[in-house]
């Protein structure tokens, strides 16, 4: 089980529990009595593990932005030292051709309960696209498109914002991925084609 679920499912439970013991207390004069030593036990574990939760899901997402950050730096050199301002072309030399057109405007959505884009496959027409990104979670994630693994350009990492991002893109078939390490993997990227 992932460290945000179990976060989240503790602090829920904790907060049933004591919602149930206070409805409880109110109707019964008697409570807790003998039991109090059993309801400290009850909430002292409760608190302890979410705690402990909150924790490991914090030091995971540090985690994953830190090796985000690394991953962009590592490749800030030679070809995709443009990737952050998204105007780099796919090919790098002259095996790509200049981008020519309308270009257009695209939105796209992260989920807000797993991990997943609203879409899985988008269009538009070659030049300059100017891509929306809306995450409504409070888990980091953004939008990046990639050509034969190569990244061309991303948003930065967002939670519960919206970010937009111009790629200038030529005709063909490209990726768009969340490069948070292990969300791609997980369902969190598409096709994007460009005619």
């Amino acid at each position: 089980m992932a460290t945000d679920t179990a976060f989240y499912i503790l602090g829920g439970l904790l907060t049933a529990t004591a919602l149930g013991v206070s409805l409880l207390g109110l109707r019964n004069e008697r409570l807790p009595g003998r039991a109090f030593p059993a309801f400290i036990a009850l909430f002292l574990v409760l608190v302890v593990a979410t705690a402990v939760f909150a924790v490991r899901n914090g030091q995971e997402e540090s985690a994953a932005r830190a090796a985000e950050e690394a991953t962009a730096a590592g490749q800030g050199g030679g070809e995709t030292a443009q990737a952050p301002s998204g105007q780099q072309q796919g090919g790098g030399g002259a095996s790509a051709p200049a981008p020519t057109g309308p270009g257009g405007k695209l939105a796209i959505a992260a989920d807000a309960a797993q991990l997943a884009f609203d879409k899985k496959t988008l269009s538009t027409k070659p030049g300059k696209v100017e891509v929306t990104f809306t995450n409504p979670a409070q888990i980091a994630h953004n939008f990046a498109i990639e050509e034969n693994g190569k990244l061309l350009g991303q948003t930065p990492l967002i939670t519960a914002s919206t970010a937009s991002q111009t790629f200038d893109l030529a005709p063909g078939s490209y990726t768009f991925l969340c490069t948070v390490p292990g969300h791609a993997q997980a369902g969190m990227q598409g096709t994007l084609i460009v005619k």
